[in-house]
């Protein structure tokens, strides 16, 4: 029932954004700039953020022990997104079953590392969002209180459920939140595999920042780079956190409200995030061809089948 619901809901919120950017058209064409430039640049960008997941993956599979190529993890990485699309989100699925087929990593080990991974993300999101509002206030003087407190309580709320993951749940002795939380506490055993995660997470919001940097200029509009980033940050966040495959719909509102917020206007949001959508999916199903057949490829030289 539960998967039913998320299905409906997913397909709802898709309808409704066709529906949004066919009710606007006449404005999207008005300001769109489809140059061959703008194009490259977000497949580049996308390109940039994919390789930055792959860093991801390998960075968190060398605490297990588990040596991965690079391009292994680009690949990986790429599956995962594409998987994501699906109506049960099933990328985190797919990466699993792969490890666990391929280089014989046990499921809970695999659910503790990704639970972590994604708690530390939303920490470095929701912080960095939080200090790039403050540094606009002393540079320009402009103080967004709403998306400040916004970025402030989802920081606190994600790091409290960090600190009871990684501290406290082992003291209560409940089996599945000690599991849940065993990732988490790894982590943060491992400065160096912290300190990489916070970079690579840094660079992954600098890239999404760009990408919508790009997709602003594409709709000829001059965004500022502190929009930019929240509106990539937002992005991330709701792509990572939300049940709905790839945050689709609820991403684009959520860019959306961003730039609403800003006074830049709800609607250049939704096309910037929209544009950025349709680029990522057609380059996703280039690399993603690839790279199931690169997987599938690397899984049946070594003898798994």
């Amino acid at each position: 029932m539960r998967k039913l619901l998320i299905t409906v809901i997913w397909l709802a919120l898709l309808a409704g954004l066709i529906w949004y950017l066919a009710g606007h058209a006449d404005d999207l064409a008005n300001m769109l700039d489809l140059s061959p430039a703008n194009i490259g640049l977000l497949a580049l960008l996308f390109l940039a953020t994919q390789f930055l997941n792959g860093a991801e993956i390998m960075a968190l599979m060398k605490n297990e022990k588990v040596s991965l190529k690079f391009w292994e993890c680009f690949c990986l990485a790429n599956i995962t997104t594409a998987a994501n699309y699906l109506p049960l989100k099933g990328g985190q699925v797919a990466r699993a079953v792969y490890l666990r087929k391929k280089h014989d990593l046990p499921y809970a080990d695999f659910a503790g590392l990704a639970v972590g991974g994604i708690l530390l993300s939303l920490i470095v999101i929701f912080l960095s969002g939080a200090f790039f509002l403050v540094m606009n206030f002393f540079i320009t003087g402009k103080f967004f209180a709403g998306l400040f407190w916004v970025f402030t309580v989802l920081f606190l709320g994600f790091l409290s459920l960090a600190f009871f993951f990684g501290m406290f749940n082992k003291k209560l002795k409940w089996q599945k939140l000690d599991s849940m939380g065993s990732g988490l506490r790894r982590i943060l055993r491992d400065r160096a595999l912290l300190a990489r995660l916070v970079v690579i997470n840094l660079l992954s919001i600098l890239v999404m920042g760009l990408r919508f940097f790009v997709s602003f200029r594409a709709l000829s509009f001059r965004a500022t780079l502190l929009l930019s980033l929240l509106c990539g940050q937002i992005k991330k966040a709701v792509t990572i956190i939300g049940m709905i495959p790839s945050g689709l719909g609820i991403s684009e509102a959520s860019v959306g409200a961003v730039s609403g917020a800003m006074k830049e206007g709800l609607e250049v949001g939704i096309f910037a995030a929209s544009l950025d959508r349709v680029v990522t999916i057609v380059v996703l199903i280039l690399i993603g061809t690839y790279s199931l057949y690169y997987l599938a490829r690397s899984e049946k030289a070594v003898g798994h089948g």
